[in-house]
């Protein structure tokens, strides 16, 4: 017996072996990390060198590039700021209207007062 080849086998074979490839990258990629931790702490992140916004200086726009500020929320960042004056501690931008402890533990390691 002779296996022959159609072209419609050979596709879906193409299409099988491709799509593991896709799942076995993204796997490794999702998990690849050289600490073994996802979660992105405090030291992680300065590890990272990302650059903190300082929300005493920063301007609505700058704000706004937070992960879940809109744009009216920064605007009341700036507006809190010159209000009250510079904020002491960054636990303080929850005074801010639109932030509360859930947007705040999503930024706090993105913010800084210095």
């Amino acid at each position: 017996m002779k296996f022959k080849m159609t072209s419609t086998k050979f596709v879906i074979i193409l299409s099988v072996v491709f799509a593991l490839f896709l799942v076995f990258f993204n796997i490794y990629n999702i998990s690849y990390d050289k600490t073994g931790s996802r979660e992105y702490t405090p030291e992680k992140i300065e590890s990272m060198e990302i650059e903190k916004v300082n929300i005493n200086t920063a301007d609505a726009e700058v704000i706004s590039g937070l992960k879940g500020i809109s744009d009216s929320v920064a605007q009341n960042v700036v507006d809190y700021r010159e209000e009250h004056g510079d904020f002491e501690d960054i636990e303080e931008i929850k005074n801010v209207k639109g932030i509360g402890d859930k947007i705040f533990n999503s930024i706090k390691i993105m913010i800084t007062i210095e």
